[in-house]
């Protein structure tokens, strides 16, 4: 193992499934992407991984579903945002709720507000549950599956990212070294 991080991911034992069960309730796509990866690269078991992730996903928006319950009579910053992120959404909320439910997990940035806002627009838990859930299975399997597969593919590209970096890195140190000759050009130009 070449990483420092890994060799200690290895090292956690099963609290690489309770990390992955919290990444899960927080931000899905980061985590869910990574754990496939890292269970193509043998890191964690495939099938275990994706069953916490699935459990972490179902958790995390059973938890903003409870809360777009208890906040739907509420103003505020909260809600604000929610209803301009997701307002638009209620008509295919109401009229198609399982296909928005899917299609919101594979956009980032409105599928929290929209499990909020089908919540706060009177949907019972019941029927947000059996929706959820399959939505949840099929977005697990569609993109752990692509982290599982870009793991396969890591050995073949494994060579070019090192010249990446090093790309990279020229690149910060010129874009610094421009940004502090337009600092000192415009400082002198004021005096």
């Amino acid at each position: 193992m070449t990483s420092l991080f890994l060799s200690g991911f290895a090292n956690w034992g099963i609290f690489r499934y309770v990390a992955i069960f919290v990444g899960m309730s927080i931000e899905g796509d980061a985590t869910l992407f990574t754990s496939g990866f890292l269970a193509e690269r043998a890191y964690v078991n495939f099938p275990i991984a994706m069953a916490v992730a699935f459990l972490g996903t179902v958790c995390g928006d059973m938890l903003w579903f409870y809360m777009g319950k208890k906040m739907k009579n509420r103003d505020g910053f909260i809600m604000r945002r929610v209803e301009r992120l997701s307002k638009p959404l209620d008509n295919q909320l109401k009229n198609y709720p399982f296909s928005t439910l899917i299609i919101s997990k594979y956009s980032i940035g409105i599928h929290r507000a929209v499990i909020f806002r089908f919540a706060s627009i009177g949907n019972s838990f019941k029927d947000f549950l059996a929706k959820n859930c399959l939505a949840s299975f099929l977005w697990i399997i569609g993109v752990g599956s692509l982290g599982y597969l870009s793991g396969a593919s890591f050995d073949l590209i494994k060579k070019y990212l090192q010249f990446s970096e090093i790309s990279l890195l020229i690149g910060l140190i010129v874009f610094i070294g421009i940004s502090s000759w337009i600092g000192y050009q415009n400082k002198t130009k004021g005096q």
